[in-house]
């Protein structure tokens, strides 16, 4: 009984006597444990998925071999960081390192497959009728009750 007492005891202190939200308490396979929580910046993240994304499609589009896969992964996160800092890689840059990566005969199919990017990112910020939203209608107070 003096063990389960010592036990929820030690349990609240640990909980309760960091900041708010810094230690997590779980129970596992391993049985239970206690741990500070790290937070995760949101931003460096959101940046990490779109480099795998990107990285991920063109593994998938050009056949890439893992080491291949590793120096265009390398490339993108070198160009992300540039960006970063406040210097941007240009495309010719960009292009060139991505020509020492490929294979001969997949660089008519990265070229094709960065044309058909652009071509969708313009379609997408195109002013056309068709990407416009309908205004929503202008709701009285009664027709929302209704």
């Amino acid at each position: 009984m003096k063990k389960i007492i010592v036990a929820s005891v030690f349990l609240f202190l640990a909980y309760y006597g960091f900041p708010q939200g810094a230690v997590g308490v779980g129970v596992g396979t391993g049985g239970v444990g206690i741990g500070m929580r790290i937070p995760l910046n949101h931003k460096n993240a959101k940046h990490a998925d779109r480099i795998e994304n990107q990285v991920q499609e063109m593994k998938h589009d050009l056949n890439l071999n893992d080491d291949q896969v590793v120096k265009v992964r390398s490339v993108f996160i070198e160009r992300d960081r540039m960006h970063q800092q406040g210097n941007k890689m240009s495309n010719e840059d960009f292009d060139k390192q991505m020509q020492k990566i490929l294979a001969p005969e997949q660089l008519p199919k990265y070229y094709e497959l960065k044309q058909r990017k652009r071509e969708e990112r313009k379609n997408q910020m195109g002013n056309t009728k068709e990407n416009k939203k309908e205004p929503l209608p202008e709701l009285q107070w009664d027709d929302v009750y209704r």
